[in-house]
Protein backbone atom coordinates (compact mmCIF):
# COMPACT_ATOMS: atom_id res chain seq x y z
CA UNK A 1 0.00 0.00 0.00
CA UNK A 2 1.60 3.60 -0.87
CA UNK A 3 1.77 5.44 1.91
CA UNK A 4 1.11 9.39 1.71
CA UNK A 5 5.08 10.07 2.58
CA UNK A 6 5.76 8.51 -0.68
CA UNK A 7 3.51 10.93 -2.84
CA UNK A 8 3.69 14.30 -1.15
CA UNK A 9 5.05 17.04 -2.04
CA UNK A 10 7.90 18.52 0.77
CA UNK A 11 8.89 21.28 1.90
CA UNK A 12 5.80 22.83 2.06
CA UNK A 13 5.58 26.44 1.26
CA UNK A 14 3.15 28.36 3.75
CA UNK A 15 2.52 31.76 5.16
CA UNK A 16 1.47 32.68 8.20
CA UNK A 17 -1.57 33.81 9.67
CA UNK A 18 -0.94 37.88 10.17
CA UNK A 19 0.21 37.91 6.80
CA UNK A 20 -1.67 40.14 4.32
CA UNK A 21 -4.38 38.64 1.81
CA UNK A 22 -2.28 40.32 -0.83
CA UNK A 23 0.86 38.65 0.17
CA UNK A 24 -1.36 35.38 0.12
CA UNK A 25 -2.58 35.91 -3.27
CA UNK A 26 0.93 36.92 -4.27
CA UNK A 27 2.72 33.39 -2.98
CA UNK A 28 -0.11 31.44 -4.70
CA UNK A 29 0.37 33.12 -8.33
CA UNK A 30 4.22 32.76 -7.66
CA UNK A 31 4.04 28.99 -6.72
CA UNK A 32 1.33 28.26 -8.44
CA UNK A 33 -0.96 26.82 -5.59
CA UNK A 34 -4.77 27.13 -5.10
CA UNK A 35 -4.44 27.10 -1.54
CA UNK A 36 -1.79 27.44 1.33
CA UNK A 37 -1.54 26.60 4.85
CA UNK A 38 -1.46 29.22 7.22
CA UNK A 39 0.94 28.55 10.47
CA UNK A 40 0.70 29.68 13.60
CA UNK A 41 3.43 32.00 15.63
CA UNK A 42 4.46 28.85 16.55
CA UNK A 43 4.90 27.61 13.45
CA UNK A 44 2.01 24.99 14.10
CA UNK A 45 -1.17 24.10 11.43
CA UNK A 46 -3.47 26.88 12.07
CA UNK A 47 -5.79 26.61 8.99
CA UNK A 48 -5.94 26.57 4.87
CA UNK A 49 -6.60 30.17 2.94
CA UNK A 50 -7.86 29.32 -0.65
CA UNK A 51 -8.08 31.41 -3.99
CA UNK A 52 -11.99 31.13 -3.28
CA UNK A 53 -11.35 32.65 0.53
CA UNK A 54 -9.35 35.67 -0.74
CA UNK A 55 -11.74 36.42 -3.68
CA UNK A 56 -14.61 36.41 -0.89
CA UNK A 57 -12.50 38.88 0.98
CA UNK A 58 -12.47 41.41 -2.04
CA UNK A 59 -15.50 40.45 -4.12
CA UNK A 60 -18.07 39.80 -1.23
CA UNK A 61 -20.60 42.50 -0.70
CA UNK A 62 -20.04 44.32 2.31
CA UNK A 63 -23.83 43.02 3.74
CA UNK A 64 -22.22 38.97 2.79
CA UNK A 65 -18.82 39.92 4.01
CA UNK A 66 -20.42 40.71 7.97
CA UNK A 67 -22.71 37.72 7.93
CA UNK A 68 -22.43 34.97 9.62
CA UNK A 69 -19.17 32.59 8.61
CA UNK A 70 -20.33 29.38 6.80
CA UNK A 71 -18.16 26.12 6.65
CA UNK A 72 -15.56 27.59 8.78
CA UNK A 73 -14.75 30.70 6.19
CA UNK A 74 -14.82 33.95 8.12
CA UNK A 75 -15.96 36.70 5.83
CA UNK A 76 -15.27 39.43 8.24
CA UNK A 77 -12.42 41.69 8.38
CA UNK A 78 -10.07 40.71 5.68
CA UNK A 79 -7.14 42.36 6.93
CA UNK A 80 -5.00 38.85 7.40
CA UNK A 81 -4.96 35.91 6.66
CA UNK A 82 -6.35 34.81 9.54
CA UNK A 83 -9.19 36.09 9.40
CA UNK A 84 -9.99 34.77 5.73
CA UNK A 85 -8.75 31.04 6.28
CA UNK A 86 -11.00 27.52 6.97
CA UNK A 87 -10.03 26.55 9.93
CA UNK A 88 -9.57 24.00 11.99
CA UNK A 89 -7.75 22.27 8.88
CA UNK A 90 -8.07 18.65 8.39
CA UNK A 91 -4.89 16.94 7.77
CA UNK A 92 -3.59 13.22 7.44
CA UNK A 93 -0.26 11.98 8.72
CA UNK A 94 2.78 10.71 6.41
CA UNK A 95 1.52 7.27 7.52
CA UNK A 96 -1.72 7.31 6.34
CA UNK A 97 -2.48 5.74 2.55
CA UNK A 98 -3.31 7.09 -0.05
CA UNK A 99 -6.70 5.52 -0.23
CA UNK A 100 -7.20 6.89 3.64
CA UNK A 101 -5.76 10.47 2.50
CA UNK A 102 -8.53 10.36 -0.62
CA UNK A 103 -11.26 9.69 1.54
CA UNK A 104 -10.14 12.17 3.57
CA UNK A 105 -10.16 15.01 0.67
CA UNK A 106 -13.70 13.52 -0.85
CA UNK A 107 -15.36 14.35 2.50
CA UNK A 108 -13.65 17.38 3.32
CA UNK A 109 -14.33 18.67 -0.08
CA UNK A 110 -10.46 20.22 0.16
CA UNK A 111 -8.23 20.02 -3.20
CA UNK A 112 -5.09 19.28 -0.82
CA UNK A 113 -4.27 18.12 3.13
CA UNK A 114 -1.41 19.55 4.99
CA UNK A 115 0.73 16.38 6.31
CA UNK A 116 1.21 16.41 10.23
CA UNK A 117 3.52 14.70 11.99
CA UNK A 118 3.95 14.88 15.37
CA UNK A 119 2.30 18.67 15.30
CA UNK A 120 4.46 19.60 12.77
CA UNK A 121 4.21 19.59 8.99
CA UNK A 122 6.33 17.75 6.75
CA UNK A 123 4.17 17.97 3.79
CA UNK A 124 1.21 18.60 1.68
CA UNK A 125 -0.17 16.47 -0.70
CA UNK A 126 -2.95 17.36 -3.22
CA UNK A 127 -5.45 15.72 -5.52
CA UNK A 128 -3.16 16.32 -8.24
CA UNK A 129 -0.36 14.36 -6.35
CA UNK A 130 -2.82 10.84 -6.00
CA UNK A 131 -3.63 11.51 -9.63
CA UNK A 132 0.18 11.57 -10.73
CA UNK A 133 0.53 8.03 -8.90
CA UNK A 134 -2.82 6.28 -10.48
CA UNK A 135 -1.47 8.00 -13.88
CA UNK A 136 2.33 6.10 -12.92
CA UNK A 137 0.42 2.54 -12.44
Amino acid sequence: MTLIRDVMSSPVVAITADASPAEAAGLMREAGFTTLPVLDENGQLAGLVTEADLARAYFASPARRASTPEDGVLLSGGRTVGALMRAPATSVTSDSTVPEAAAVLLDSHQRCLPVVDGGRMVGIVSWRDIVGLLARR
